[in-house]
């Protein structure tokens, strides 16, 4: 099975619940498993502390003498890259929505393709099926 994630302009974002649900099922059935891309969005849940925090600017920046963590706790940070919240039926909300983040919700970032990787769970998949041998 080869799993991936849509590039390009209108593409949608992918929730990774559904790429690992995939994953599991071809495990358990013995079936080969490629994840070729998240595509062009990269959710929150495969990115470190440190990607995410790099998504995201001050509002105000510190003079030298000031604290820029008390700064970004007072007047908050922006996010530099479009992000949305995608629920598991594949519906999209943004993140000030009343109930954007039910159970299952996941905030995705739109990266680009190739920032957005092919890691799923920290690692590539690229199972390719056994070669079948003629009988003789």
């Amino acid at each position: 099975m080869i799993v991936g994630g849509e590039s390009g302009p209108g593409a949608r974002p992918m929730h990774p619940d559904w790429a690992l649900s995939l994953r599991d099922q071809c495990e358990a059935v013995g079936t080969a498993f490629m994840f070729k891309q998240w595509g062009e969005w990269r959710p929150i849940s495969q990115m470190s502390e440190g990607e995410d925090r790099a998504l995201w600017r001050s509002r105000v920046i510190a003079k030298p003498h000031e604290d820029q963590s008390n700064l970004d706790d007072i007047y908050g940070r922006v996010c530099t890259t479009e992000s949305t919240v995608i629920h598991l039926d594949g519906s999209v909300h943004h993140f000030l929505e009343p109930n954007a983040f039910p159970l299952g919700a996941m905030t995705m970032y739109r990266v680009g393709k190739k920032a957005a990787g092919r890691q799923l769970d920290g690692r590539t998949w690229d199972e390719t099926p056994a070669t079948l041998t003629p009988e003789a």
